[in-house]
């Protein structure tokens, strides 16, 4: 499910499910620009959450293309699961942790 929270810039909500966990789903946020976009939290490395968000990219007409960033809030596998989905597809991404410096993914 895709909902617009903001426009200018094209904020969009993607719901992407958490099976067998009580927090029941994920949003991850999607920030579309002129010059590329940009992809908050992913949700689990499982096959229910590669196609809620895989679904929700290609309905907002966005490829995994080196025009596509990545950004993590925070390194727990609900919302870094899916992180070696982006590498493979050759986009850049990071995760700032207070504390400590930037982690390239």
């Amino acid at each position: 499910m895709i909902q617009q929270v903001h426009s200018h810039p094209d904020i969009y909500r993607i719901r992407v499910d958490l099976p067998d966990n009580p927090l029941q789903y994920l949003n991850a946020y999607v920030i579309k620009g002129v010059s590329g976009n940009l992809v908050i939290d992913t949700g689990f490395n499982r096959p229910e959450c590669k196609r809620a968000l895989c679904q929700g990219l290609q309905e907002l007409d966005i490829r995994l293309q080196s025009d596509t960033s990545l950004f993590i809030t925070h390194l727990h596998a609900d919302h870094s699961g899916l992180v070696g989905l982006f590498a493979q597809a050759g986009c850049t991404g990071e995760s700032v942790l207070p504390g400590t410096r930037r982690v390239r993914c």
